[in-house]
C-alpha cells in the first residue's frame, strides 16, 4: 500500500510527463507552422516571379505587334509639322490639298488612302475606297473638338473595306488647329503576331476594345492553351491589347506598352 509521499511523487511524475508531452506537441506544431510559413513564402515568391515573367512575355508580343505601326506614327508626326503643309491648309485650296494627300500616301507604304481636311470640312463618303463612314467622322470630330490625336483603330473589320484609321491634328506653332490628316492603312502587313511555336509558347490574341468581349483581330499559337484568364498588355495609342495564355500555369494580370 502506497503512502502519502509515494502518491504525491506519482502525481508529480504524471504532471511532469503531461507538461513534457505538451511541450513536445507545441514544438512539433511550431516546426510544422514554420515549414508551412516558409513554404508559403517560397510559393508567393515563385508566383510573383512567374507573374513577372508572363507580363514580360505579353509585353514582348505587344511590342513586336506595335513596331511597324510605331514607325509609321513617327513618320506621320514629321509630316504634320511641315510648314509647307500648314500653309497649304491655311490656304484652303481643295485641289492642292487633294494632290498633297496623294503625295503623302505615296510616302507611306501601307497607306490605302490619305485625306486632308480643314476643320469642319468633312462628310460621309461611303462610296470611297476605303469609305469614310460614321466611325471615321466620329474620330475627326473628336480630334477637332479636343485638339488631341485619337487612338488608332480598325474599321470595317471582316470586309474587303477593312482598314486601320489614323487621324492626326495639324497645328501652327502657336497651337491653332488648321487641319486634320486622315490616313487609311492596309491592316494586312500591320496586324502581326510573333510565331508562338518558337521561343514563346502558348496562345495570343490581338483584341480591339469593343463592348464586353472585344473584337479579336488576329491570333497566333495553339488555341488549346486558351483557358482561364489571360495575361494582358495594352498597346498604347491604339484601341488594341494583347491577351496571352502561356503554355502551363495561367495567371490573371494586365500591363501596358508605351
Amino acid at each position: 500500500m502506497e503512502g502519502p509521499v509515494s502518491g504525491r511523487r506519482i502525481k508529480r511524475r504524471v504532471v511532469r510527463n503531461t507538461i513534457f508531452g505538451l511541450v513536445a506537441v507545441i514544438a512539433v506544431v511550431s516546426v510544422i507552422a514554420g515549414i508551412m510559413y516558409a513554404s508559403g513564402r517560397i510559393s508567393e515568391k515563385h508566383r510573383k516571379q512567374e507573374s513577372t515573367r508572363l507580363e514580360q512575355t505579353a509585353n514582348r508580343i505587344a511590342k513586336d505587334t506595335q513596331q511597324s505601326l510605331h514607325s509609321i506614327s513617327e513618320q506621320v508626326a514629321r509630316i504634320t509639322v511641315s510648314p509647307e503643309l500648314i500653309n497649304l491648309l491655311q490656304s484652303g485650296d481643295e485641289a492642292s490639298l487633294a494632290a498633297e494627300a496623294d503625295s503623302i500616301a505615296a510616302k507611306i507604304k501601307p497607306a490605302l488612302k490619305v485625306r486632308l481636311f480643314t476643320p469642319g470640312n468633312y462628310k460621309l463618303d461611303r462610296k470611297a475606297k476605303p469609305p469614310l463612314g460614321y466611325a471615321s467622322i466620329d474620330l475627326l470630330r473628336k480630334a477637332e473638338e479636343t485638339g488631341k490625336n485619337p487612338v488608332i483603330e480598325l474599321h470595317e473589320f471582316g470586309s474587303e473595306d477593312a482598314h486601320i484609321e489614323m487621324v492626326r491634328c495639324i497645328t501652327t506653332r502657336k497651337g491653332k488647329l488648321v487641319g486634320l490628316l486622315h490616313i487609311s492603312l492596309d491592316p494586312e502587313p500591320l496586324l502581326k503576331l510573333p510565331d508562338l511555336a518558337g521561343s514563346i509558347k502558348g496562345y495570343a490574341e490581338l483584341v480591339q476594345d469593343s463592348g464586353k468581349t472585344g473584337l479579336v483581330l488576329k491570333s497566333a499559337g495553339d488555341k488549346q492553351y486558351r483557358q482561364g484568364n489571360p495575361v494582358s498588355a495594352n498597346i498604347t495609342g491604339t484601341r488594341w491589347h494583347i491577351d496571352y495564355w502561356p503554355e502551363g500555369s495561367l495567371l490573371s494580370t494586365s500591363t501596358g506598352v508605351d
